[in-house]
């Protein structure tokens, strides 16, 4: 039987870096193209400068920086080229918006609008942020008091009254799960992950997991909650928001709520996430633990935030609103399970 004549050596060499080369073709083609993907999708990001902080945060820097540069030229002030007297500058505004009654938010964000658009001045303030910091200690917290978990119910049920069950749904899971404002405003059918037990929920845009670079979430473990989640998130397409309502209309309904529920103005949404991290203090007697929950940077910022609200729980007397809030509570049975 006659054997198959192997290939002369020169054109196996030949077919072999003709090979090699095809194979670098590709590779190299394949690296243009994901090149141009992510060049692309950094473009609609923008710049690296802008995706700092958010769009918001920045909107609200910029203005309250601009705000300093106005007082500067009324008081007929020129920029100086020296940082020690800037600082000295950023000193005399902070006296200034103290003395007019401004409120101490404008002097945080100028601050912090300076150190981010001015990235040298980061840390180079040092007398402004003592004035800022006298600010706070001589002043009090005006915080909106923590909300318990039958106001909270007595909330939602007004909610469902009012034909908002999701907006319902979503001031529950503020309360469970210790939500900010923006947190469950944004929460949509996407961001609820279902594992073994519970319901775990995806937060866009969190302070901290926009500081680590990550998105963060917490666990739903109440049950009725959860049911009640799911059978609501079935019944809207991917990517809608769970409250089905805007942010102005919820705080209107709010309004019109906390007339009915005879509770004081002060009763903002953000009282339930202070409720929230006071039901789970007294439930687990742990600051670690609510600070993980609360997502809270530190277990000593998480301490002060809970020991404020325990202070705050214990001045509430609504005694004699406890059956009108049941009343109100017992409408959260007509959520489909």
């Amino acid at each position: 039987m006659a054997s198959r004549a192997l290939p002369r050596p020169a054109a196996a060499r030949a077919k072999r870096a003709q090979r090699r080369r095809a194979q670098q073709e590709a590779k190299r083609a394949a690296s243009a193209k994901a090149r141009a993907q992510r060049a692309a999708a950094r473009e609609k990001r923008g710049r690296l400068r802008d995706q700092v902080i958010s769009a918001r945060t920045l909107k609200l820097y910029r203005a309250a920086t601009a705000e300093f540069y106005r007082w500067c030229r009324r008081e007929g002030i020129k920029t100086p080229q020296d940082v020690v007297t800037f600082d000295s500058i950023v000193s005399q505004w902070a006296e200034a918006l103290y003395q007019e009654g401004d409120m101490k938010c404008v002097l945080n964000r100028g601050l912090c609008g300076l150190a981010h658009l001015v990235p040298a001045l980061r840390g180079r303030l040092p007398g402004s942020w003592r004035l800022y910091h006298a600010w706070s200690k001589t002043e009090e917290r005006r915080q909106a008091p923590p909300i318990e978990l039958l106001l909270a119910q007595a909330f939602a049920g007004y909610f469902v009254a009012a034909g908002e069950a999701g907006a319902a749904l979503c001031i529950l899971a503020a309360h469970d799960c210790t939500l900010h404002n923006a947190e469950f405003y944004e929460l949509r059918t996407g961001d609820l992950v279902t594992p073994k037990q519970g319901l775990l929920l995806s937060l866009r845009d969190t302070k901290i997991g926009q500081r680590l670079g990550v998105t963060q979430q917490v666990l739903c473990g109440n049950k009725w909650l959860v049911g009640r989640l799911r059978r609501w998130a079935s019944t809207l397409a991917r990517g809608e928001t769970i409250m089905q309502c805007s942010p102005v209309r919820f705080r209107w309904v709010w309004a019109q709520a906390r007339k009915e529920l005879r509770v004081p103005e002060r009763y903002t949404p953000y009282g339930l996430r202070r409720g929230g991290a006071t039901s789970c203090f007294r439930d687990t007697s742990s600051f670690d633990r609510v600070a993980d929950r609360g997502r809270w940077g530190s277990a000593s910022a998480c301490r002060l935030y809970v020991t404020t609200s325990l202070q705050a729980a214990a001045m509430q007397d609504f005694a004699g609103h406890h059956p009108l809030w049941q009343r109100w509570a017992s409408r959260l049975w007509e959520i489909p399970a």
